[in-house]
């Protein structure tokens, strides 16, 4: 027998509660927590369109609450207000106290002033904006952002901010229009999404304007009458379709779509099918998303959502290489649980008024936690992380996370700005005298932008440096889903060389590993293999070189520098602070060379193309170990990026070149 479930909205204009809504949300947050504890390898890779059924299923809720307040006027908007806060804020105050406690105890500075950056973002609900700005490569790292996932709950925020206001207008002086208006803001905003998924995809997945079509697929459903798609045989056909539509998002996705893009179509379709055949109480799906264990999970879904994301990123930081598929389902189990008590403890005693039982008592309670986290911002800003906490030599270990070259934007490609690399992106002498370099390459030849210049000064000579990060400097050639950015900067220097003729020398640096990571092709949007990738970079580099030569260009190859295990220098911090060694860090050479065999056989391939070659490893690896650190200081910022103050270490190989 079916459990009898309690509604879950306390506002005096709550529908009747449909506990396959609250099934629903559990399919939405199971995919999520699936999809970002890596469950099911090689499966689930598009388990983040369990947002969008989130979006849907409150673009539903919301506008019918709210339309059924406006009628039975007088509707206050404070209280409309009040109500959002008593039902979202105790179970986010919750995780974000408890990420604030762990972040006092166990993150080293750096690390802690960011999650307090994030916190703050999060708590004035703005993280989408924040994160719009700061994910990408020298910005935020996704494995390391704790509070990632709540760019969503932001962009639900800022519609429930002002949708009421504009449900209002609409009502008092164009109620007739009301369905039009609506699906005129789904078209515009859909069509912004479609427009804007391939130029702008940080923006387009991240702000409201291209995610408003999604709270409004709901909206506009919510205003659909009943009729027989939500009876008998016909709302199974309809749910099963909104399944397979779900179904089928999960198996097509492939890193090159453009989210949410076109491809947003099947999520939303899906939820809403879903949200429309089960309104009739009828039909096998309506009954399993109605089944009390999937109804608990809908019911726990928004704690569990809060706290999954950094439950596994504190884990893998604590664990490390230990963090195995074991311990990604132990942590996916913890999330439930933890997500359970917040329900049960926090959550539902404030939302049914018996803890903080005014509203007066209610918003001061929130507006304290707000101020909160202004002194709390300033003073981790003020002293980088409040390192107070921790030794001097942990911090100054800590800090080497931060020993990289200025951002140097306008030496980095950019598709808005013609190639113009004098004076600002001058190395060596500079001056008048003319340039006979151009180095160019990836993030590691930014690394290494400071050798580059001291090398060219001691040389008496001077040259251009150009960059994009992630890019390796090989042409046509795509990184995947990076929307044709590596080909065009691989375009861009390519013809600014042939155009150049007093350029005698070229010099390309580069990571090189995109190729054994499986992400270059000759398209931006197609999936490859790292079989595929390996042999279109082998064809590629080729002919790179050959485009070199035929300019009349020397090519020297700054051969990869050998990297670490892990970070560096919150390795060695944590090290030094528990006394105890940490996991190894070094390669050894002959891993280095395996790691690397790839570009190692195209380097001797087309050895004939190649003036010279730069070996860091000679310097690095002559006791058989790759050196991660000189006198104690981290040689590298993180894994893999030259320490800007240790990169004068290779400058003897760098002298060493024949001419």
């Amino acid at each position: 027998m079916q459990q009898r479930m309690t509604p879950p909205d306390t506002t005096p204009a709550a529908a009747p509660y449909r506990a396959d809504i609250d099934g629903l949300r559990a399919v939405a947050v199971v995919l999520v927590l699936a999809f970002h504890f890596k469950l099911l390898p090689g499966m689930g890779e598009a388990g983040f369109i369990g947002v969008d059924i989130f979006f849907v299923i409150s673009g539903y809720l919301i506008t019918g609450l709210l339309l059924r307040a406006i009628e039975r006027a007088p509707f206050s908007l404070a209280m409309f207000y009040v109500h959002r806060a008593r039902r979202l804020a105790p179970a986010l105050l919750a995780t974000l106290l408890a990420c604030l406690v762990y972040a006092w105890w166990r993150l080293l500075p750096n690390d802690f002033a960011e999650l307090i950056r994030q916190l703050v973002a999060t708590q004035w609900y703005g993280a989408n904006f924040y994160y719009w700005q700061h994910i990408g490569y020298f910005g935020l790292g996704v494995d390391r952002a704790a509070l990632l996932h709540t760019w969503s709950l932001a962009v639900e925020e800022q519609f429930y901010l002002l949708y009421p206001l504009a449900l209002m207008a609409v009502h008092r002086w164009a109620r007739a229009w009301l369905l039009p208006i609506l699906l005129l803001g789904l078209v515009v905003s859909f069509g912004l999404n479609v427009l804007l998924v391939h130029a702008k995809p940080n923006a387009v997945f991240y702000l409201l304007p291209a995610r408003a079509w999604q709270l409004l697929a709901g909206a506009l459903l919510s205003l659909a009458p009943g009729g027989p798609w939500q009876h008998g045989k016909s709302a199974d056909t309809l749910g099963l379709l909104g399944l397979l539509a779900i179904g089928a998002a999960l198996w097509l996705h492939h890193p090159g779509i453009g989210v949410p893009g076109w491809f947003g179509i099947l999520p939303v379709a899906g939820a809403a099918a879903l949200l429309y055949a089960c309104g009739g109480g009828q039909g096998w799906v309506g009954r399993t998303l109605s089944a009390s264990p999937v109804v608990y999970v809908g019911r726990i879904s928004y704690p569990a959502y809060l706290v999954h994301w950094p439950l596994h990123v504190f884990a893998g930081l604590e664990l490390g290489s230990s963090y195995t598929l074991g311990a990604h389902w132990a942590m996916f189990l913890i999330s439930l649980l933890l997500a359970s008590a917040i329900y049960h403890w926090v959550e539902q005693p404030i939302r049914q008024a018996r803890w903080l039982r005014g509203n007066r008592q209610l918003l001061l309670a929130y507006a304290a936690s707000l101020a909160a986290t202004l002194p709390l911002l300033m003073a981790s800003q003020h002293t980088g992380g409040l390192p107070s906490r921790y030794p001097a030599h942990v911090v100054q270990l800590d800090n080497a996370a931060n020993d990289r070259p200025p951002p140097l934007t306008e030496c980095a490609y950019s598709p808005n700005r013609t190639v113009n690399l004098e004076p600002v992106c001058q190395l060596g002498v500079g001056g008048s005298q003319r340039a006979t370099w151009l180095i160019y390459g990836d993030s590691h030849a930014w690394a290494a932008h400071g050798v580059f210049d001291e090398w060219l000064r001691r040389r008496g000579e001077t040259g251009y440096f150009y960059f994009r990060h992630g890019c390796p400097p090989v042409v046509a050639t795509h990184v995947i889903g990076d929307r044709g950015a590596c080909a065009a900067f691989n375009d861009t220097a390519l013809a600014f060389l042939a155009n150049a003729p007093e350029i005698k020398n070229v010099l390309l640096a580069s990571t090189w590993l995109q190729a054994a990571e499986g992400i270059l092709g000759p398209s931006p949007e197609e999936t490859t293999t790292p079989a595929a990738s390996l042999a279109h970079f082998s064809s590629q580099f080729k002919k790179t070189l050959e485009q070199l030569n035929k300019f009349g260009k020397r090519v020297v190859i700054w051969e990869p520098v050998p990297g670490a295990r892990a970070s560096v220098p919150e390795a060695m911090a944590r090290e030094a602070l528990s006394g105890k060694p940490s996991e190894p860090l070094e390669w050894t050479l002959s891993e280095y060379r395996q790691r690397y065999g790839f570009l190692f056989d195209a380097l001797l391939d087309n050895q004939s193309l190649i003036a010279a070659r730069i070996s860091p490893s000679h310097a690095l690896c002559q006791s058989g170990r790759c050196a991660v650190y000189i006198n104690g200081y981290p040689i590298y910022s993180d894994n893999g990026h030259l320490a800007r103050s240790s990169s004068r270490v290779l400058l003897a190989e760098l002298l060493a070149l024949p001419y």
